[in-house]
């Protein structure tokens, strides 16, 4: 994947591929297998664009992740819906696609094309649950400063003329959680539309 200001790192992992009518024993096996699914910031459903059974294959793949315990109401959230081969099929049946699946990416594996789109939206994703701090550090918090480059995605950085360190960073909910509960005292939020500033003293 393309290098981005705004993901820091990501882990993607592929699942076997999904048949209909799958037998009840290697649903039980897939359980096991598909445990990352259940666990995943997101899901790539990646379509064949050009196959007249697209929506049978669908169904075929929703209801076995329903079978895995993954709803329809999670996966409305989770799912970003990718359609390969989309330099295969016509315009009339691309614009009744786009209907089907609001907000999703045709892409062309074999030629690389509208690539950005897909990591836009992957993007998207990921940062949904984060948000933008603004944090003035002091050199005496090293180890906070450290867990942030660690944990977020760093911004912005300057020094003032006093030695302190001015650093934007987009953190997740969860690690802002963490930061707040290893460093309790140091921290005092003001919320400025979607910018918290939170300053740090010796």
């Amino acid at each position: 994947m393309q290098q981005s200001h705004q993901v820091k790192k990501i882990i993607l992992a592929d699942t076997v591929g999904f048949i209909s009518e799958l037998p009840t024993e290697l649903i039980e096996a897939f359980k096991s297998t598909l445990e990352e699914v259940t666990q995943a910031n997101f899901l790539l459903h990646v379509h064949d664009a050009s196959s007249q059974f697209l929506e049978e294959e669908e169904e075929d793949v929703n209801k076995i992740l329903s079978e895995l315990g993954i709803y329809s109401d999670i996966l409305s959230k989770k799912v970003i819906h990718v359609l390969n081969k989309s330099d295969l099929i016509s315009a009339d049946r691309r614009e009744e696609l786009e209907h089907m699946y609001p907000n999703s990416a045709f892409i062309s594996a074999i030629s690389h094309k509208n690539f950005e789109n897909l990591f836009e939206l992957i993007e998207d994703k990921i940062n949904h649950d984060t948000a933008i701090y603004t944090f003035k550090l002091s050199s005496v918090f090293g180890d906070a400063r450290a867990y942030l480059y660690e944990n977020g995605i760093v911004q912005e950085s300057s020094f003032d003329e006093t030695g302190f360190e001015s650093l934007t960073v987009r953190l997740s909910s969860s690690n802002y959680k963490r930061f707040n509960s290893r460093w309790p005292r140091l921290a005092k939020k003001k919320s400025l539309k979607q910018v918290q500033k939170l300053f740090f003293s010796e």
